[in-house]
């Protein structure tokens, strides 16, 4: 068994992957899963809450390994954090050495969209494509690319840091002018309740919102769309024309086959649907016509909020074969 933990923006994923059933019957991999939200501020009471779900799994299964998919940019031979992510306190953080020295167990990390894109690749909607991308639209933007079908990470693992991806070539480099304030999940919660004349944000940063003092997360808005609310639907039809213009930057530089969208407001058919026909919308342009860039094909990531546990599950066994 292996103790897989995604390190998202607003959550911990953990859960128990029978690692005997990884190839065969991959979707079938995951025992059991859970999550604990990311209130973290500082790196001790972070590891204190990681050591407690590694050893309460420990305490119930025979657990072999920990699979670890990360939010930031990282060596995933070495599991050393580059860039912290949500995580602040994690830049430069040896987190493979940290974990394996406290649990005795080895340990892989892997970047969270080459973990999704391991899993979508392998078994997944991206399965026998050469050339395909993986976004994950969370509280940043994690991405991943096959390229001439191989995973392509860079020398350093800063391939597919999009989150900070320029909106405006004009302006300044900052968070408020890049791709994780356009594209990222939070733009739907944040465009809202500025629309509706009542922003309120708990943590800007971290994609926390607020509607008259109660949180207003990404379920709380999807409710309010499919109850017929018209600035939702105008607000998702932006959110969808902004990715179809990222996507054209993506293909204009990588000219892949297929795109796949993960995380968790991906499990709403309304947002890949409007994902399509924004994109859809955007190839019908007669400059596009023109230019004859091949349109890719707009896919949900089969494996869901499940991708990172099962594709960090995937490096695990790669590293340690190695």
């Amino acid at each position: 068994m292996l103790i897989c933990l995604d390190f998202g923006g607003s959550s911990i994923k953990y859960g128990l992957l029978d690692d005997a059933r990884l190839y065969s019957e991959p979707q079938k991999a995951i025992m059991e899963k859970d999550q604990v939200p990311n209130t973290f501020e500082d790196q001790e009471t972070f590891l204190s809450a990681v050591y407690d779900l590694i050893q309460k799994l420990r305490d119930r299964y025979p657990v072999s390994g920990i699979a670890i998919s990360y939010c930031g940019e990282l060596d995933h031979e070495k599991g050393i954090i580059h860039s912290p992510g949500s995580y602040r306190f994690n830049g430069g953080f040896h987190m493979r050495e940290a974990l394996e020295a406290e649990t005795g167990l080895p340990v892989a990390v892997e970047n969270d969209g080459n973990a999704a894109m391991l899993a979508e690749w392998n078994f997944g909607s991206l399965k026998g494509y050469e050339n395909a991308a993986m976004l994950v639209l969370g509280t940043g933007i994690a991405g991943s690319f096959v390229l001439d079908g191989a995973l392509h990470t860079g020398k350093m693992g800063f391939s597919g840091i999009l989150s900070m991806c320029p909106n405006d070539l004009t302006r300044p480099i900052g968070f408020e002018n890049a791709a994780i304030a356009t594209i990222a999940s939070h733009f739907l919660m944040r465009e809202y309740l500025t629309r509706i004349g009542k922003m309120e944000a708990e943590d800007m940063q971290m994609g926390r919102y607020l509607l008259d003092g109660k949180p207003f997360t990404g379920k709380d808005f999807f409710e309010r769309l499919h109850a017929s609310d018209p600035v939702a639907r105008a607000v998702l039809e932006t959110y969808a024309g902004n990715i179809s213009r990222f996507l054209l930057t993506l293909q204009c530089v990588l000219e892949v086959e297929a795109v796949a969208f993960g995380g968790g407001i991906t499990a709403q058919d309304s947002l890949i649907d409007a994902i399509q026909a924004a994109v859809d919308a955007l190839y019908r342009d007669p400059l596009m016509e023109t230019i004859r860039l091949p349109k890719p094909r707009v896919l949900r990531a089969g494996f869901g909020s499940d991708a990172n546990l099962v594709g960090a599950a995937l490096w695990f066994h790669e590293l340690f074969q190695k």
